[in-house]
């Protein structure tokens, strides 16, 4: 590419029960902590698809070129247990899946 960014992009299911403004906020966080991921443009996230049984979030990040590959390769294995722990609230004695409020 003849342009220094590129943008990575994933795609992650959710539940119809996540707390969807939790799960936005949280996996922007998690790609904000890793170094190779540009603050501007920053990272975001957004509906992709609403359906009866499922939500799928578009996660967004712009990172440099020579990063890009393994920004796409690697954060994926962050993003998704960031949403794990979005259901497993360490300390609330609450078992996995309990929906977030």
């Amino acid at each position: 590419s003849a342009q220094p960014l590129r943008r990575v992009q994933w795609s992650l299911p959710l539940r119809p029960g996540d707390d969807l403004a939790a799960a936005k906020a949280r996996l922007c966080e998690r790609l904000l902590a890793d170094a190779r991921v540009l603050r501007q443009p920053g990272p975001r996230a957004f509906v992709q698809e609403w359906a009866d049984d499922r939500r799928v979030l578009a996660v967004q990040a712009w990172a440099a070129v020579a990063d890009y590959q393994a920004v796409q390769d690697e954060l994926l294995e962050a993003l998704g247990p960031t949403l794990e722990g979005l259901r497993r609230p360490a300390d609330s004695g609450q078992p996995a899946g309990t929906v977030l409020s």
